[in-house]
């Protein structure tokens, strides 16, 4: 689970017009599934799963260093 600073700090990023942390945003918040989420979007089910791991990983990383 993220700790809160984690989840501030996604929100930040999303605020400021990062795609990627509102990717992770919108697969984390609720009980959206990802069809509907990738609906919302206008992208294929595919393309939200791989963004939502590049995303991951890139926010992991950021937090890190």
């Amino acid at each position: 689970m993220a700790k809160e600073s984690d989840t501030e700090e996604l929100a930040r990023r999303a605020a400021a017009g990062d795609s990627a942390a509102l990717d992770v945003l919108l697969a984390a918040i609720g009980p959206r599934v990802l069809e509907e989420i990738a609906g919302q979007l206008g992208i294929p089910v595919g393309t939200l799963k791989s963004r939502i791991h590049h995303a991951r990983r890139h926010v992991r990383e950021s937090l890190q260093g």
